[in-house]
């Protein structure tokens, strides 16, 4: 488990004004199936259109997000951020969900060198949900 306040260090404690994720804990669970089960009432079919359209409709957005910051928008990345942590959420994908909340608040703050330190730790837990989800479907 990775905790992300000692990676960023005082970085993250830049962040005011704003609610902290109740965990900013990387776990080694990238997602939580029975949850995200849970919250469809058990249904399967369900989850697996959820997840179809998170595979096909993210990539766009997690594009928007890197393009923002490349041109230091923090807005537009903000926004693009909090669309991927809420996709994260209603999947639960915690790990990403937790990160994203850091970048968006650190967007939220024009804190762009948070921003930065912190996006590759977002795109390595991207990354790990993509494949947990995509060998979901694949079963």
């Amino acid at each position: 488990m990775m905790n992300i306040e000692a990676m960023l260090g005082p970085s993250l404690n830049k962040i005011e004004n704003v609610v902290k994720p109740k965990s900013i804990e990387v776990s080694g669970q990238i997602w939580d199936k029975t949850s995200a089960l849970k919250r469809l009432r058990g249904k399967e079919d369900r989850l697996k259109r959820l997840v179809h359209m998170m595979l096909d409709n993210i990539p766009a957005t997690w594009g928007e997000l890197e393009e923002a910051i490349v041109e230091e928008h923090l807005e537009s990345a903000r926004h693009a951020a909090h669309s991927i942590k809420g996709v994260a959420g209603n999947l639960s994908g915690i790990n990403l969900m937790n990160t994203m909340h850091i970048c968006e608040q650190a967007c939220v703050e024009e804190n762009l060198d948070l921003v930065n330190r912190i996006l590759p730790e977002c795109k390595r837990q991207y990354s790990l949900l993509i494949q947990e989800l995509t060998q979901y479907l694949d079963t």
